[in-house]
């Protein structure tokens, strides 16, 4: 059982919840969305307040595309 079945379909547990699943990776937000089924337009609005919260962390860029992990190290 992952956080969206404890909290909905919401956008941020449906997120935490692949990112938890696969804590390994890193992931732009195109992929993000594709995977989640979160829309690209919610992903740019949440992900830079999960950044600044320490719960998730720009790992690289490449071109144009930023990629986010899960900050494992966090204290949030």
């Amino acid at each position: 059982m992952g956080l969206r079945h404890v909290f909905g379909e919401k956008p941020v547990p449906t997120l935490l919840d692949f990112l938890l699943v696969h804590r390994f990776w890193d992931y732009p937000l195109s992929e993000l969305a594709k995977s989640t089924g979160v829309s690209y337009r919610t992903l740019q609005t949440i992900i830079p307040g999960l950044v600044r919260y320490g719960v998730l962390k720009e790992t690289r860029t490449i071109g144009n595309a930023k990629f986010y992990s899960l900050n494992l190290v966090s204290k949030a």
